[in-house]
């Protein structure tokens, strides 16, 4: 047994070292080629470095050359060109963006001012006759209420304040220039529609005119122009 041990171990080793001599031999070869190639590679380099040398430069442009100083102005002038163009671009935008604009708003005039405020506080005073139109109807129609009349005892029914704080976003009536035209809301639903049942005191308008806002019995509310502060509208239906 001890042997055959022996005798495998050996080829083992043959074969072993058979392999490392040709590794051995194969390194060397590949050495030569690389150290060729480089050769060659050196030689190759020389011989260009000499051709280049020896070459004439009539073909070649160098940079302080008159071709050189042309086709650089050239480079330039396209480059200025292309800014410019950039720049007109910029402008034209900058023009179509004003003129898109709209106009910067100018401050009212005080005629203006005043003008818009007049406008405003008739808006008001209009708001203001048909809420109290509304709140005399909801009066007439209190079943609960036993005393109907618009005052007692000099001042205004209460009744008629809470059918106001009932209205969704109402507005402050202004009392003092309000003139109520009826004496008991229990009787608006026996009148004629048409009947008035309050106006606002006259109010000049800016250009010498008067005004008044005007409540009827239908609930409607009317704003009407008069030559004068005693000119009333008697509600009748405009003809």
């Amino acid at each position: 047994m001890s042997k055959g041990i022996t005798l495998a171990l050996v080829a083992v080793g043959a074969v072993a070292t058979g392999f490392i001599i040709h590794q051995q031999k194969q390194i060397e070869r590949w050495r030569a080629e690389n150290e060729s190639l480089r050769a060659q590679a050196a030689a190759a380099e020389l011989q260009a470095q000499n051709a280049a040398v020896q070459a004439k430069p009539a073909d070649v442009v160098t940079p302080t050359s008159p071709d050189a100083e042309l086709l650089r102005l050239r480079a330039e002038v396209a480059r200025l060109r292309g800014v410019e163009a950039e720049l007109a671009r910029a402008r034209q935008q900058i023009s179509q963006t004003k003129a898109s604009s709209p106009a910067p708003a100018q401050s009212p005039t005080a005629a203006e001012e005043a003008f818009a405020q007049h406008n405003q506080r008739l808006a008001t005073m209009t708001v203001g006759m048909k809420e109290i139109g509304l709140a005399l109807r909801i009066l007439s129609n209190d079943e609960t209420a036993t005393d109907k009349s618009i005052l007692q005892n000099g001042q205004l029914n209460p009744r008629i304040t809470e059918a106001l704080s009932t209205i969704e976003n109402a507005s402050p009536i202004d009392w003092a220039n309000v003139e109520l035209l009826v004496s008991d809301a229990g009787a608006l639903n026996k009148v004629d529609p048409n009947s008035l049942i309050a106006r606002t005191k006259p109010i000049q308008t800016p250009d010498g005119q008067w005004v008044r806002a005007y409540a009827r019995a239908d609930g409607s509310a009317h704003r009407r122009v008069h030559q004068t502060p005693d000119e009333v509208w008697d509600g009748s239906p405009a003809k």
